[in-house]
């Protein structure tokens, strides 16, 4: 299989737990950022909506276009399921690479409180815990918009991000850790994968778990983030749950959830 269609098996595993794992819910408000891993996320929010019956008559935020015209275009097809949704766009500069709205405006339509989401999905084009939690992007114009799906006002807050982008670095660097990620959530949720051919894939995603286990175990005593959550999840090709490391456990607030072993 070449890459670009593993990239593609790996986004939609991401994008499919996501949408059924994470249940959706009668007029929810939900913020999804841009990235083709969010577009196939839209893609799964749609085909699980169009099997409701009633409508969930969602509220869908985005900075996305290609979101924007999934949902348009699931009004077209399915008018049942979908005549009460709302797609609602943040407004910006349009970015032809991402197709999604950029700069100043769009940051701050994603941050206006005028409407509060429940859940909210954004991505990263490198995603590394070592030294701290790092979330870099191929461009610049997009951080700001980034920082904010980053760090707004949200009850869960959801990171997707495949194994191939673990451990990378881009270009341009947001300026996050994990305290920013919790500071206005009250849960976040990183979504990754975990490949069954890839030794070197599977090493560094070792190394990137004990990493973040070393945060997290530092966070832990912060009285601050006592009612708060982080966790990293990996999904093996199949959706299945392989390992998760989460704050709560950490901090013994939760029993340590029991899965096939991680290592390379």
């Amino acid at each position: 299989m070449a890459s670009k269609e593993q990239a593609k098996e790996w986004k939609q595993v991401l994008a499919q737990h996501a949408a059924t794992h994470l249940p959706l819910k009668y007029g929810q408000v939900i913020q999804i950022g841009s990235g083709t891993t969010l577009n196939y996320l839209m893609d799964e929010i749609i085909r699980v909506q169009t099997a409701e019956d009633p409508a969930l008559d969602l509220v869908i935020v985005t900075s996305n276009l290609q979101v924007f015209w999934r949902g348009r275009n699931a009004l077209y097809d399915h008018p049942k399921q979908f005549a009460n949704t709302q797609v609602i766009l943040t407004g910006g500069l349009f970015h032809s690479s991402l197709d999604s709205l950029v700069g100043a405006y769009a940051a701050e339509g994603i941050r206006a409180d005028v409407i509060l989401p429940d859940t909210l999905f954004f991505g990263a084009a490198g995603l590394s815990f070592q030294g701290g939690v790092s979330l870099s992007y191929q461009f610049d114009v997009e951080l700001a918009t980034q920082v904010a799906y980053a760090t707004r006002q949200v009850h869960l807050r959801v990171l997707l991000c495949d194994h191939t982008k673990l451990g990378k670095r881009r270009p341009f660097r947001a300026d996050l850790s994990i305290e920013s990620l919790l500071e206005k959530a009250t849960d976040c949720l990183v979504l990754s994968t975990l490949p069954d051919d890839d030794i070197e894939a599977r090493e560094n995603i070792a190394k990137e778990q004990e990493a973040l286990t070393d945060s997290l175990k530092r966070l832990a005593s912060n009285l601050k983030y006592r009612r708060n959550n982080f966790t990293f999840r990996l999904l093996e090709r199949d959706g299945r749950v392989n390992g998760e490391i989460s704050l709560k456990v950490i901090r013994g607030d939760a029993p340590d959830p029991v899965f096939a072993s991680t290592g390379p």
